[in-house]
């Protein structure tokens, strides 16, 4: 199957991608993976499947290391090497930034010059993904392709000076989304310094700058002022779970699910309700003022739903992968930020349940707990920090925006039915 046939591009060779670069399997022989003796005072960057899907083009960060021992059992990359997964969300690619490991869930790809580009090759990829998982859907590779396979594939492929005009373009297009990210990021950044020195260190503006009657608390595992509750997660004064359950279902609504989400922000297009994602398992709907974090152990997604981003959201249905809370509007962006918090994803993932993959229930869910400071320390936070998130989310509309055009670029570049002199 070439993937890019057209009447437009005719001219252009059918290559196997083997005769473009050098294909190599990403190692890491130690069992279990995440054995300590591999990791302690490290200083080898690694990544896994994931943050290769997080990335936009480039994968810039990483959340472990490897030592000299755990080197060993592995390989360091080098920057610029473009990475394929070949297990989960197959078919992601992001360039590496700087030299990293990453483990035989990854493929790395490295171009022959005078053929092609990481770069070019990583928009390869973009463009016949949805193409790549529809094909094996249903065969004995779904959940896990092989580098033999990823060899194989053909693509026609233009000459390498109209790859390089491609590339510059749709370059420029990715800069931007790469940009409006990292200033998202500096703005939750903002919010999660002011949440810290609020409710953390508890010096809170107008309140004699830092309250001093402090107590400790045994369901928090912390000293908080004494005058403040401690409540269950499920149901308590700003917050209660939304059961599941959807009334007039609609298939023609957008699909949602954990996977789409890159810690706070939605990182893919969602997809229409089908075979492959039937109703069954999309039974939540946004409402406004609502915070929907995922239910998956070791698995920090949440989304925010306020007045604004109910614009964007309200189309959407989500997975049974999410858990929502009904917010006081007051609290929403405080409940954000306290759900955002390690200490909460610990809590979270220490009552997780499940033989194959763990996730937690409304029972689980019971067992955690809230702060819940006074209604008038809530209003000042939510008015100090309503607007950056609803910067973050114009942002995030811009990126979506972007993307389409990127992608819309991308399909009529592979298929030749638009050139650049």
């Amino acid at each position: 199957m070439i993937f890019n046939d057209s009447k437009f591009n005719k001219s252009w060779k059918i290559k196997r991608l083997d005769n473009l670069g050098e294909f190599g399997r990403g190692k890491s022989k130690h069992r279990p993976r995440d054995d300590i003796k591999l990791f302690k005072d490290g200083n080898f960057p690694l990544i896994q499947t994931g943050d290769v899907t997080n990335s936009n083009l480039y994968i810039l960060n990483h959340k472990s290391c490897y030592n000299d021992y755990g080197l060993k059992q592995s390989k360091l990359w080098k920057k610029g090497t473009l990475c394929i997964t070949i297990a989960a969300n197959i078919a992601e690619t992001g360039i590496l930034s700087y030299p990293m490991c990453f483990p035989d869930s990854v493929v790395g790809f490295t171009a022959h010059k005078e053929q092609t580009s990481e770069i070019f090759m990583h928009y390869i990829f973009t463009y016949i993904r949805k193409s790549l998982k529809e094909t094996i859907v249903g065969s004995s590779i779904q959940d896990n392709i092989n580098i033999e396979f990823l060899q194989s594939l053909e693509f026609r492929i233009p000459l390498k000076s109209d790859q390089d005009k491609i590339n510059k373009l749709l370059y420029s297009i990715d800069s931007k989304i790469e940009n409006l990210n990292m200033i998202n990021e500096e703005l939750q950044n903002i919010a999660k310094t002011i949440y810290n020195y609020w409710f953390i260190q508890f010096k809170i503006p107008k309140t004699k700058n830092k309250i001093q009657n402090l107590k400790w608390n045994e369901k928090l595992k912390r000293k908080i002022p004494e005058n403040w509750k401690v409540q269950n997660l499920k149901k308590n004064d700003i917050s209660e779970i939304i059961n599941s359950g959807i009334k007039n279902f609609n298939n023609k609504k957008n699909y949602l699910t954990t996977s789409d989400i890159k810690d706070t922000r939605i990182n893919h297009f969602p997809k229409k309700i089908n075979f492959y994602n039937r109703e069954s398992r999309a039974n939540m709907q946004p409402i406004i003022n609502s915070i929907w974090f995922a239910k998956m152990k070791e698995s920090k997604k949440i989304l925010l739903v306020d007045d604004y981003s109910n614009e964007y959201l309200e189309s959407f249905i989500l997975s049974t992968g999410f858990a929502g809370l009904k917010c006081k509007n007051s609290a929403l962006t405080y409940i954000w930020n306290f759900i955002n918090d390690e200490n909460f994803e610990l809590n979270k993932d220490n009552k997780c349940l499940g033989a194959t993959q763990e996730a937690i229930n409304n029972d689980g869910i019971s067992y955690l707990n809230i702060l819940i400071p006074p209604d008038y320390i809530l209003d000042m936070f939510s008015f100090k920090t309503k607007p950056i998130y609803k910067k973050i989310y114009k942002n995030q509309l811009l990126i979506h925006e972007y993307v389409k055009l990127r992608d819309s670029l991308l399909s009529l570049f592979m298929t030749g039915q638009i050139r650049l002199n």
